[in-house]
């Protein structure tokens, strides 16, 4: 007895429905390039090398290579600076951009900041769950923190884009502030999650500055600008 057409046709038709509707909401990596939703959101935020050449001026910072293998020998810190500046989202941007093309490990890419003249700060760029792990194990990510992004994230198979909108400042290292908005692929994350788990993400922004080599007296974001006064490292070295 064969196996009826109008049988294959339906079930080829729901799997491919299903990848669809899987890839449109960023689950599965060929239809999610497919449907657009590994395609971060244009925030019209453009940059060019002397972006680039100008915020590596500010911050006086040197970049080694490295030829490391393990996560923990892919970044290396040294030294210690004082700064006191105005970086522009658009300096930002391309450095942030440039991390991502020097470390293997660095988690996020494709990126745009956006400041308003209020201060609401919008970030968008890809997600990198293919070094996920390894990004945190490089830069000592707790690993209750590890485990719960973990959990959030195992449903997701492809590098989805991202966008988050957030109002806030730092203060002694400690970040004050509010997620307005949050979605990952074309998924929203509710308002509900973000309000109930405030104090989470907050200790996660202090993790990650100290794991950075920062030590933030002041920040602000304001009119496309960072005023950033602090200290920070003298060197940094990335692996390919």
């Amino acid at each position: 007895m064969g196996f009826p057409k109008n049988l294959f046709i339906s079930i080829f038709v729901s799997v491919l429905g299903t990848l669809l509707v899987l890839g449109y909401f960023g689950l599965v990596p060929f239809f999610s390039n497919l449907t657009g939703a590994s395609t971060p959101r244009d925030l019209g935020v453009r940059y060019n090398n002397s972006d680039l050449m100008s915020i590596n001026q500010k911050t006086g910072i040197k970049y080694l290579a490295l030829n490391g293998g393990l996560p923990k020998e892919t970044i290396s810190l040294q030294g210690q600076q004082h700064l006191d500046v105005a970086f522009t989202q658009e300096e930002l941007t391309a450095l942030m951009n440039q991390h991502s093309t020097d470390w293997r490990l660095y988690p996020i890419e494709d990126v745009q900041m956006k400041i308003s003249a209020y201060g609401t700060v919008e970030l968008t760029g890809v997600l990198r769950m293919d070094v996920i792990d390894e990004y945190g194990q490089a830069t000592n990510m707790p690993v209750q923190v590890q485990n719960q992004l973990q959990d959030q994230f195992k449903y997701i198979k492809s590098n989805p884009r991202f966008y988050v909108r957030f109002k806030g400042s730092i203060e002694n290292n400690k970040a004050i502030g509010e997620v307005y908005e949050a979605e990952i692929g074309r998924i929203p994350v509710g308002q509900d999650w973000l309000t109930a788990n405030r104090e989470l993400i907050l200790g996660m922004v202090e993790d990650r500055l100290k794991n950075a080599g920062l030590f933030v007296e002041n920040a602000t974001f304001a009119n496309g600008q960072v005023h950033f006064k602090g200290t920070g490292p003298q060197t940094i070295g990335f692996a390919r």
